[in-house]
């Protein structure tokens, strides 16, 4: 009976590499889940962060006009500008600037993270 040769059953060592399945490796999926997961919510983070940074500056930069504009007036002996007519523009210029700003962090970081499952998975 030595002299039998049975097929090798798919998946031992003795088996072609046509008749193996492909491997399929799980144990690091629930890891790199839990990276993809760790930087989507670092890209939130940062875009959180640069939406406040956007509107806090944006409504600074009025409010310093405005205070130049006051003691201007006040020197001329004018009446003062009124703070609303300052500071309305500029929250809601400064909301849609820093919308703007925290969107492309936002697409970048989504994005960045497309393309690489792309190329990983050989469709880019």
């Amino acid at each position: 009976m030595s002299g039998d040769r049975r097929p090798a059953a798919s998946g031992s060592p003795e088996a072609s590499p046509v008749d193996r399945p492909p491997r399929v490796s799980h144990a690091g999926s629930a890891g790199s889940r839990h990276l993809v997961r760790l930087a989507a919510a670092l890209w939130i983070a940062w875009a959180i962060v640069m939406w406040n940074v956007v509107f806090d500056h944006t409504v600074e930069v009025a409010a310093r006009g405005y205070v130049r504009a006051a003691a201007e007036a006040a020197q001329a002996g004018s009446p003062s500008p009124r703070a609303d007519q300052w500071m309305r523009p500029a929250a809601m210029r400064g909301a849609l600037t820093a919308s703007a700003a925290a969107a492309g962090v936002l697409a970048a970081g989504f994005g960045s993270h497309r393309l690489s499952r792309a190329v990983r998975l050989g469709k880019a």
